[in-house]
């Protein structure tokens, strides 16, 4: 829980994420990003939400 990990942000995380999406990830390889090194991004292709289609 987020209370757990960073002691009084827990309750107003809801409030502050209102809105906001969020990016999941998995990583390969462990170590440092620089500006200007190349990475390589995968997005699946995902079902249209039926209020956006």
């Amino acid at each position: 829980e987020i209370e757990n990990e960073a002691p009084g942000h827990g309750k107003g995380f809801k409030a502050a994420a209102q809105g906001k999406r969020g990016v999941t990830a998995w990583v390969e390889r462990e170590g440092p990003l620089a500006l200007g090194d190349e990475m390589r991004l995968f997005v699946p292709n995902q079902p249209v939400w039926p209020h956006l289609g």
